[in-house]
């Protein structure tokens, strides 16, 4: 019997990448790892022995922050752009695969290493995700006051999962309280963790929802998420990605199928999906254009069954979303 939220998703970046086969302004893209040599680094080749994430660690043990800038930038200017004509209510979306995948998937939840907001963008504009509750944990949350407030789900019906953290969350670690007798602010810090969703330079693409004030506990977008270096367990270990990780292990044991789209398994990601797939013990369906390489790859460390589709996203699009 098929189960609430089968088949569980896991997108990686190269779900992303063919949103260019129907993006107008072709000058905005999702980059992918194999692009931020030139965009992040302005090289051509990769030092002998070097990863890209090395260099990104080396870039951040030596305070330049202006790397990864660069690459949060570039996604946030895609998220705007793309996804503002993949959201616009003007455009006909009804033969877009991208829209008709989430059609044909209506009860799955999706999980993803992915830093971009596509996924939540397109689930909003479809009145079936809000910021309250569909990062997997609540969110503080602000909206703009309107004469007469749009249509918003009551709750939302797809959860989207950042494994890795968005850019469009950050934990609230302190407030101030006044006292009004001896007009002093004291600093608190909450009892459980709070987060608040500020989506920074897409905050459009969420109407009516707004940034909130950006008080003394604000953090930058780049020191939300968990940067794209060679060991991620130290920054796993934030409450958000600890709480996010959780609700990911939780859809996983109740899902009968996993299907990863566009996501390498990068061995630099190792201990962040092996702490998802060291208890799962059903299918999982890999597509991606170089999926047989993955499924030896993975082999060597899980048992469970694998399945694969060497497609691209729109490559699997044309073949009518079949699963096996």
């Amino acid at each position: 019997m098929k189960q609430i939220g089968d088949p569980l998703f896991l997108i990686g970046a190269g779900f992303n990448v063919d949103t260019a086969l129907w993006n107008p302004q072709k000058k905005h893209s999702y980059p992918l790892v194999s692009d931020l040599l030139r965009i992040c680094f302005n090289k051509k080749e990769l030092p002998e022995g070097k990863s890209i994430e090395d260099l990104f660690q080396e870039s951040i043990a030596n305070n330049e922050t202006g790397k990864l800038e660069i690459l949060y930038d570039r996604i946030m200017e895609a998220d705007y752009y793309i996804g503002g004509y993949f959201t616009n209510p003007y455009n006909d979306h009804s033969n877009k695969p991208y829209h008709m995948f989430l059609e044909n998937f209506r009860d799955s939840h999706f999980l993803t290493f992915n830093y971009d907001s596509l996924l939540e963008m397109m689930l909003f504009m479809q009145k079936r995700w809000k910021p309250d509750d569909g990062f997997g944990i609540g969110v503080i949350t602000d909206q703009k006051y309107l004469v007469k407030p749009i249509e918003l789900p009551e709750k939302t019906s797809n959860l989207v999962l950042h494994l890795h953290g968005t850019l469009c969350v950050y934990q609230i670690e302190f407030y101030l309280e006044k006292d009004e007798k001896n007009k002093i602010e004291w600093i608190k810090h909450p009892e459980k963790p709070r987060y608040a969703f500020d989506p920074d330079s897409i905050t459009d693409r969420f109407f009516p929802y707004r940034n909130l004030s950006q008080g003394p506990a604000y953090i930058h977008p780049r020191e939300r998420v968990i940067a794209p270096v060679p060991d991620k367990a130290k920054d796993r270990d934030k409450e958000f990605i600890r709480s996010i990780e959780d609700k990911a292990i939780s859809l996983i044991e109740k899902c009968n199928t996993l299907v990863a789209i566009g996501y390498s398994f990068s061995e630099h990601d190792f201990s962040s999906y092996q702490k998802l797939l060291n208890s799962f013990d059903k299918t999982l369906i890999i597509i991606t254009p170089d999926a047989d390489t993955i499924k030896t790859k993975l082999q060597k460390h899980f048992n469970f069954n694998i399945i694969t589709l060497n497609y691209t996203f729109a490559e699997w699009a044309s073949h009518g979303f079949v699963l096996p």
